[in-house]
């Protein structure tokens, strides 16, 4: 699983790093750059973008990007550098004053903005990093729209200034169209109010300390393919549909049986042996000829559920999809709460019928 960081565990993740390696803030900053210059080089070959604008902030975020315009000069990328306000960290000014080793790059400073600077062909955003909260200041927010309306691809460092590491954010974000993100995703990065801005993200390990993490309550973890696949149990050469457990899904209504069948085609690609499915008499039809393998218990009552079955013979039960919100529905949920005694799903309609008689949360086993 990928830790996903607040911006002040970030900070903190950095500091340990150089107090736990014994290494300079400028010497953990140059390795950040070396990663990020790797992963670049690899994701937008030299060949592919000959002309590259990279916009610098005042902080540390400024500071890997003059370190990316060395490193990309060095490997025969045509740079520019557009420095929005002077240094205000001693790595930023320590990286500004190397540019002097690269005399082809281009350096200006806002809001100077040359024509030129409008044809190349990939922007990076290096202006204000993950530290940043609350809504960009006017100049920023004009300095944005003249970014976000030139063409070329948009590549931010980190994360798209504007955004905020831990929350939804609002006001004009750098549009990007790839985020090179450090060591770790951001809360913002999984919102969906930060989709339009942060492009196709993916992380640049820069290979900070690793047992910040065992001593940091990290709340929140990406899941990646190989945390679930770990979780797959082995089976048996000579096992069968019964050895994997008997799961019954109370589901569906009039209108809504495609619910049902979405949630048991789930439940078998799952894992679950064997499959019954209680639904009103009205989607007999569609159940057993969409999914086939699943069997089948019909409600009395044509089109929703009204009466709780009997829970004998199952290891789980899921109830919610599709059900509506039906009184006599309702009265089937709350008959059957106090009856199961094996793991439980509520999901869906089944929610919202607690939520519309809250005094039946206490029969929740």
């Amino acid at each position: 699983m990928i830790p996903v960081l607040s911006a002040d565990q970030v900070r903190q993740w950095d500091l340990y790093t150089i107090q736990h390696e014994q290494i300079t803030s400028y010497a953990l900053m140059e390795r950040a750059v070396l990663k990020l210059a790797e992963v670049f080089k690899r994701t937008f070959p030299v060949y592919t973008c000959p002309t590259v604008l990279i916009v610098v902030g005042p902080g540390n975020n400024g500071g890997d990007g003059l370190g990316l315009a060395r490193h990309l000069y060095y490997s025969f990328y045509e740079v520019c550098v557009l420095v929005i306000d002077e240094g205000k960290t001693v790595d930023n000014q320590t990286n500004y004053k190397r540019l002097k080793e690269c005399p082809g790059i281009g350096v200006f400073h806002w809001p100077s903005f040359p024509d030129q600077l409008g044809n190349v062909s990939i922007i990076i955003d290096a202006i204000l990093g993950s530290g940043f909260t609350g809504v960009l200041k006017i100049p920023y927010q004009d300095l944005l729209e003249k970014l976000n309306h030139l063409p070329g691809t948009k590549v931010a460092i980190d994360i798209p200034t504007g955004m905020d590491i831990d929350s939804a954010s609002s006001g004009i974000l750098f549009a990007a169209d790839h985020t090179l993100a450090i060591q770790c995703p951001k809360t913002s990065f999984l919102l969906a109010e930060s989709s339009k801005s942060l492009g196709k993200w993916q992380l640049v390990d820069i290979g900070l300390h690793p047992e910040f993490l065992v001593h940091t309550d990290v709340l929140s973890h990406l899941i990646e393919i190989e945390d679930i696949q770990s979780r797959l149990k082995v089976r048996s050469t000579y096992s069968h549909k019964g050895t994997f457990g008997h799961a019954l899904i109370i589901a569906g209504s009039l209108g809504k049986m495609g619910a049902a069948q979405l949630a048991g085609e789930a439940c078998i690609r799952s894992g679950a042996g064997k499959l019954t499915l209680h639904i009103p008499q009205n989607g007999n039809t569609i159940i057993q000829s969409s999914l086939p393998e699943g069997m089948v218990l019909l409600d009395p009552h044509l089109s929703c559920w009204t009466k709780a079955p009997e829970l004998h013979g199952y290891e789980a039960v899921g109830i919610g999809c599709g059900i509506g919100t039906n009184k006599l529905t309702a009265n089937a949920l709350m008959d059957l709460l106090p009856l199961c005694n094996m793991p439980l799903v509520l999901d869906a309609d089944a929610l919202n019928l607690l939520a519309m008689f809250p005094n039946n949360l206490m029969a929740l086993p």
